[in-house]
């Protein structure tokens, strides 16, 4: 387990609260421990679990893998779906009866 480097206390002009929290470059999200919550005024703005920015990016790594994975399925069901609908536009086609033209009427003429 690697030990995250302690933030400086907040100084006049450092974002705190929502402010840190939609900062990408300074938000660990449920990495800060309980004294920066506290420090930063993040109390009650992140779930009450603190947990390491590895186990976030492991996390992240797999819902991406479970994406790939879950987009590859897509696919294989996209291609059944239309084999699918080749033979049964192809198994009316062999059914249907031969259609009939439908015949040709003298055009109707004004009274």
């Amino acid at each position: 387990m690697t030990m995250q480097p302690a933030m400086k206390m907040p100084s006049p002009g450092h974002p705190t609260g929502y402010d840190l929290l939609r900062n990408p470059r300074l938000n660990k999200g449920t990495a800060f421990t309980e004294a920066e919550r506290c420090a930063w005024g993040l109390e009650g703005l992140l779930p009450p679990a603190v947990t390491t920015l590895a186990l976030q990016v492991a996390r992240r790594h797999a819902e991406i893998a479970d994406l790939d994975e879950s987009a590859g399925l897509d696919r294989s069901f996209d291609d059944l779906a239309l084999r699918i609908n080749r033979a049964v536009l192809e198994l009316r086609q062999a059914i249907s009866p031969p259609r009939t033209p439908i015949p040709s009427h003298p055009p109707l003429v004004d009274g």
